[in-house]
Parts: structure tokens; C-alpha cells; sequence
């Protein structure tokens, strides 16, 4: 998301919440109460199997959305851990149709991330296909 749109954002949502480095944002199975918009810092994205296996799924910067993968489910399907020292505003489920009216990027960038991720996935497909 451009600068401005972000400081546009910064202006309608107000809660934000700082995450240590190390610090977790949300882990696997939390409810969701909401997205984020990354504002300083990043963020990976990893998942955890029963056995305490460990597998980076992402990377996130400044300007990106998390927590999109999680509302079909209202859980989150992956934990968010800080880099270093990270601030992301919070966009609260029910306040999303009011901000993407008065922000329309928002949805522009909802339906690129959702792009990239399909996206990502038919790419990871075609890789563990190759491997056999």
C-alpha cells in the first residue's frame, strides 16, 4: 500500500499494537478479531506441526496486510512473529466495510493479496509436483 494510503489509514483506524522483537502477534488456532496493516518492522509467517516442526510460509513488510488467510475459518491458521521491534494498526472485523468504503485501495489491496496467494499456492503445487 502506497505511503499516503497508509497515512490515510493511520487517520481512520486507530489502535495499533507494538510487537517486540520475538513477539508474537497472533499464533495458530487464536480467534481472529481482526487484520492488520504492517506499519514498521516485519513479521514471518510460520506454521507448527504436532511434532514442533517449524515452516517459514512468509515475509512481511511494511505497507502489507496479515491476518486475510484466517476469516473463512475465524481462526488464525499460522503464527505472526516480529523480526525486530514491529507496529501494525488494527482493522477490527466489523469496522472492515466501513474503512473500505471511506479507503478504496483497501479493497484494491485485499484483491491483490488474495491474487498473490492463489498465486503463491498453484506455484508451490506445481514445485511439490516436481519433486516426486
Amino acid at each position: 500500500m502506497p505511503k499516503h494510503e497508509m497515512e490515510r489509514l493511520d487517520e481512520l483506524v486507530k489502535e495499533r499494537i507494538r510487537i517486540p522483537k520475538g513477539g508474537v502477534l497472533f499464533r495458530l488456532a487464536d480467534s481472529v478479531e481482526g487484520i492488520y496493516g504492517l506499519r514498521s518492522g516485519s513479521i514471518k509467517m510460520q506454521l507448527e506441526d504436532s511434532t514442533g516442526h517449524i515452516q517459514i510460509t512468509g515475509f512481511l513488510l511494511p505497507g502489507e496486510i496479515l491476518g486475510m488467510d484466517s476469516l473463512v475459518e475465524n481462526r488464525h491458521v499460522s503464527h505472526a512473529i516480529a523480526l525486530e521491534d514491529s507496529e501494525v494498526c488494527v482493522i477490527r472485523l466489523d469496522d472492515l466495510d466501513r474503512l473500505s468504503a471511506q479507503l478504496p485501495i483497501l479493497q484494491q489491496q485485499f484483491r491483490r493479496l488474495m491474487s498473490k496467494e492463489i498465486n503463491r499456492a498453484h506455484q508451490l503445487m506445481m514445485t511439490l509436483a516436481g519433486l516426486r
